[in-house]
């Protein structure tokens, strides 16, 4: 009885020793006094030292923590209950170039807080706080200074000359702030800028903001205020955007030459809004348009040739609108597009020539739409095509050769369509697509003949399976192997 008792006092005696020897390395807050990030041995009960990196996220801290070396150049201060950022919060860390405050409760930041980084500071998070303004002067002689991310926040207004003298500030991030209008000459005096997000705000008239944006911007994001429909050529007066972020703003029209004068645009958004058609004359020439969308809105008509005069574009999104029909030629001379979204629509049919240009296409989202059949040489061209969505559809009868003209096909989705007649020309063979690792199907007894057919020994390997419930018992053996 007495080997028990021994070791147990031996093991609190070692967890006492443990624990002295921890004090003696980490430092331990004192109630009242700034947490010391490093201690001897670089490190604290807050904070992880590493060379020029410190972090102490997701703590306690209510205040910036001292103790830190001057040559440090990344401050991690993110998810903990810092309110305020005083004068005195970073003095002697000269070569700061990163700074992240985001996640915290600050409201207020006092001017010459970021003085000593003067020469140094790159960029600054101070999203998801609870800032409601900012003192002019607190940005002062930031001479590297060139991303600011405010997004978050509580601000309602910003006072002019706030961002003034920051000559390598290219990108102010508001998004999710209370912002209803801007000063003329908020963002005067920054020859660098190139980048504004005030997505999410409360911007219900675009005139109210317009005047005061740079006409050298070159991305713009206005998603999510409600700003309702444009007046034609409202951005004319920044001829070099190449990005436009119009997301959920209430539009239901777009006017005779809306973005007329973009010939820089690359990348436009207009998802969530209320659009029902989209015709040629709303937009200029766009020669460098790359990206498109116009998701989640209730389109029924697309103009003949919308598409096909922007040659550039790599990427399509009509996904989940009201499209019954598709125009033939809506895709001609698209001959660099790499992804087309067209899930979630109504397409019950399509014509046979509808892809037959997109050669370098290599995703197509056509799942959801209730189509019942497809031409048996729709996807004839799609030579660089790797994944074909087509599940959740009304598909009875795939044609035989369909998919055997896709030499670069690695997944096609076929789940949830009641597929009958299976045979072994449905599905490519071997030798047409090596690349092929996946076919997604549904778990029924009409995948049996592809068991049976000698070229597609393989398919057992590769096939994955959504199995249906109330299937018969004596199916489930002819069901692909789940992965």
């Amino acid at each position: 009885m007495q080997g028990p008792s021994v070791f147990t006092k031996f093991f609190k005696a070692v967890r006492r020793i443990c624990a002295l020897l921890l004090m003696t390395h980490l430092v331990i807050p004192v109630q009242g006094e700034p947490v010391v990030a490093c201690g001897s041995v670089g490190e604290s009960l807050a904070c992880t030292c590493r060379f020029r990196y410190v972090s102490c996220r997701l703590g306690d801290l209510t205040e910036v923590p001292t103790g830190m070396r001057d040559d440090v150049i990344t401050l991690e201060l993110w998810g903990n209950k810092i309110t305020s950022i005083p004068k005195t919060a970073f003095v002697n860390l000269t070569r700061l170039y990163s700074i992240d405050l985001s996640r915290n409760k600050i409201s207020s930041v006092e001017v010459g807080a970021f003085d000593w980084q003067a020469d140094s500071l790159y960029q600054l998070s101070l999203n998801n706080n609870e800032l409601e303004t900012l003192p002019v002067g607190v940005f002062r002689n930031l001479s590297k200074f060139s991303f600011l991310d405010l997004d978050d926040n509580l601000i309602s207004s910003l006072s002019v000359g706030l961002f003034r003298g920051l000559p390598e500030l290219l990108s102010i991030s508001l998004n999710g702030n209370r912002i209803a209008s801007l000063p003329v000459g908020i963002f005067a005096d920054l020859p660098s800028l190139s980048e504004v997000k005030l997505a999410r705000n409360k911007i219900k008239n675009i005139v109210n903001i317009l005047p005061a944006l740079p006409s050298e911007l070159s991305s713009l994001d206005l998603k999510g205020n409600g700003l309702g429909n444009l007046r034609a050529a409202v951005f004319s007066g920044m001829p070099k955007l190449e990005s436009l972020e119009l997301e959920a703003n209430e539009m239901d029209s777009l006017p005779k030459n809306l973005f007329l004068g973009l010939d820089k645009l690359s990348v436009l958004r207009l998802d969530h809004n209320m659009f029902v058609e989209l015709n040629r004359s709303s937009f200029g020439s766009h020669p460098l348009l790359k990206r498109l969308s116009f998701a989640n809105n209730s389109i029924v008509r697309i103009e003949q040739g919308f598409f096909s005069t922007y040659p550039k574009l790599r990427e399509i999104n009509l996904s989940t609108n009201d499209l019954s029909f598709l125009p033939p030629g809506t895709f001609d001379n698209l001959t660099s597009l790499r992804y087309l979204h067209l899930e979630g629509n109504k397409l019950d049919n399509l014509n046979a020539n509808i892809f037959r240009d997109l050669e370098d296409l290599r995703y197509l989202y056509l799942q959801e739409n209730g189509i019942k059949n497809l031409p048996s040489t729709i996807f004839y061209g799609l030579r660089n095509l790797i994944i074909l969505y087509l599940d959740s559809n009304e598909l009875s009868v795939i044609e035989n050769g369909t998919f055997s003209n896709l030499p670069k096909i690695e997944y096609i989705f076929l789940e949830k369509n009641p597929l009958v007649n299976i045979t072994c020309d449905v599905l490519p063979s071997q030798n047409v697509s090596k690349k092929l690792w996946g076919i997604g199907v549904d778990c029924t007894c009409e995948w049996k003949p592809v068991y049976d057919c000698p070229e597609f020994s393989w398919f057992d390997s590769i096939g994955t399976c959504n199995a249906k419930q109330g299937g018969k018992k004596d199916c489930r053996d002819l069901a692909l192997n789940q992965k």
